[in-house]
């Protein structure tokens, strides 16, 4: 399977997990929650971002990394004091067209579209529908199990820390096609999750037991966008839109190309360094998307970001309590929460800079998406570039965080 990994060696997401058609808060939700993606009252409109600062020294500094890390196009933006505060793109999105990249430029985010999927299950878990240690089996149309440990429960959380023992095999790469593709989200989870299923391969499941090891799953990250589909009894990216996207004004984001605004630049994705570079096909909607299909620019995802950092809220809307904020950070026990990762969210040094957030990678892309606990400061920065040296994206977040924390 292409692999949306994280740009660490070892990035452990803790689970975030729940159990559907359990109504009682006492066991899951979060009491006095508001309906997610409300707007409280006397709210502004979130579909109109505040006006963005300028800053010329930073202008030069990113554009300095984009050129001498030879990338296409680097886009990032700088959140603070619960909003986006600046957000700029240089280089270009399509070399050959020598389309500008700006901060509403659209690129494919990879692996960072995992923590708009949490989200998407956790609106579900604060409502209580689900518990985090349920068995998934309950909420799906058929039994889950690793063949090698059939009697083991496979549980949200396990799901939300890659311990569920469900892996990636090579099965999904003939699916996966320039645009968006045609097999559902729901076809695809019934043939890979069983034996005898469309997509069905041996190395679906790993040898270990639920809950016994860590190892990061694509596939796990899709069972959860397919359980949030299945729980809220609506298409899993129609909710997305509904009760994050629109809510927080993220009007260049969608899982499908299809779902972008008319004109929308978007980028293409590149490998290759000088002269041998090579634009690659441009996806969109593949059968597992919720495991990192996302399409959308720093600018939005930043609005994200600042909501998240902030309990849930940006412009007066709520897309999760502050509550549920704080459990998905938390380090889970076991195997993912010895490395300090909460739900789907993991923190992670950055210089001398501790940080919560998610790293994301794909065909011709790498994404960074991070905040500092506590001042909620934080940055967001895209490549359309198959390689990018951990120095320079060391280099590039400690500076934007750096001037997040002086504004």
């Amino acid at each position: 399977m292409i692999a949306r990994h994280v740009l660490v060696a070892v990035a452990v997401l803790a689970l975030a997990s729940a159990a559907v058609g359990c109504p009682s808060k006492t066991s899951s939700g979060v009491e006095g929650a508001k309906p997610n993606g409300t707007p409280e009252p006397k709210s502004t409109s979130a579909s109109k971002p505040k006006k963005t600062i300028s800053l010329p020294k930073l202008d030069a500094f990113l554009d300095d990394q984009r050129k001498s890390a030879d990338l296409p196009a680097l886009t990032a933006a700088i959140i603070a004091h619960g909003d986006v505060a600046w957000a700029s793109g240089y280089g270009s999105a399509d070399l050959a067209k020598k389309t500008p990249a700006s901060a509403d430029t659209v690129f494919y985010s990879a692996s960072i579209g995992k923590t708009i999927t949490a989200t998407a299950l956790m609106q579900h878990w604060e409502k209580g529908l689900f518990a985090l240690d349920d068995d998934v089996s309950t909420y799906l149309p058929m039994k889950v199990r690793n063949p090698k440990h059939k009697s083991a429960k496979i549980t949200f959380r396990q799901l939300l820390t890659h311990t569920s023992s469900l892996l990636d095999s090579d099965v999904v790469d003939d699916l996966v096609t320039p645009g968006d593709g045609t097999v559902s989200l729901d076809a695809f989870m019934r043939g890979y999750l069983v034996e005898e299923g469309a997509y069905w391969d041996d190395r679906n499941f790993g040898d270990h037991a639920p809950g016994e090891k860590y190892v990061y799953s694509n596939a796990g990250a899709t069972l959860l966008g397919w359980l949030a589909e299945r729980i809220g009894k609506k298409p899993f990216d129609t909710q997305c839109d509904e009760r994050i996207f629109q809510p927080l004004g993220m009007d260049h984001t969608s899982w499908r190309l299809a779902g972008l605004p008319e004109g929308s630049v978007i980028a293409l994705g590149y490998r290759g360094k000088g002269s041998a570079k090579k634009a690659l096909p441009r996806y969109g909607q593949d059968p597992a998307y919720p495991s990192g299909a996302l399409q959308t620019t720093v600018r939005d995802m930043g609005r994200f970001l600042a909501a998240f950092s902030h309990e849930g809220k940006l412009d007066g809307a709520r897309i999760l309590a502050a509550a549920t904020v704080s459990e998905m950070q938390k380090p889970q026990a076991g195997p993912a929460g010895d490395e300090g990762y909460g739900l789907i969210w993991y923190r992670q040094k950055w210089g001398d800079a501790e940080l919560t957030g998610h790293s994301g990678s794909y065909d011709g892309f790498n994404t960074e998406m991070w905040f500092r606990p506590g001042t909620g400061a934080g940055v967001v920065f895209f490549v359309n570039a198959d390689e990018i040296a951990e120095d320079d994206s060391e280099a590039i977040v400690t500076h934007l965080l750096a001037e997040a924390d002086a504004l």
